[in-house]
């Protein structure tokens, strides 16, 4: 996985806003949360991950995405089963991992455009890069740990 970790802007959920939320960011709020609720680092790592298609096509925003589901839906799928199978994980991405990643989305959302409350943390492209590193590697250890002790 070569990372497509830099900042990317909201564009794919079809907001436009001088406030951004990485990819990265993203991904590893989608993974700390599969880890809070579930336990099960494997699912995390997929969560890290899910998006990982992106660093290879791009980010196709949300609005055409859903327009061409089926033709975006093959390319993502081939490529993301993949890059889970070099990293050792089922190739099929668990229903969790979307779910999640849709309540992560909605959430992002709410904090773009003010609706959450609070303001959130948008992270500089090198904490995203070094925090993204950082979960991948507690979930590394995680699975390692899992895989000992079974």
């Amino acid at each position: 996985y070569n990372g497509n970790i830099g900042v990317s802007s909201d564009h794919d959920r079809g907001i436009f806003s001088n406030k951004t939320i990485s990819v990265a960011q993203h991904s590893v709020m989608v993974a700390e949360s599969l880890l809070l609720c579930y336990g099960d680092p494997v699912i995390a790592m997929q969560g890290l991950l899910h998006d990982s298609p992106e660093a290879y096509f791009g980010d196709v925003i949300r609005p055409i995405k859903i327009m061409i589901k089926e033709v975006i839906s093959v390319i993502e799928d081939g490529i993301e089963a993949q890059i889970f199978k070099h990293f050792g994980l089922p190739e099929k991405l668990d229903p969790r991992v979307k779910e999640v990643d849709v309540n992560i989305c909605q959430y992002e959302i709410s904090a773009l455009i003010g609706g959450t409350g609070h303001e959130s943390e948008y992270w500089s492209p090198k904490v995203s890069a070094e925090r993204f590193m950082m979960m991948y590697n507690r979930i590394e250890k995680l699975i390692e740990y899992r895989l000992i002790k079974s």
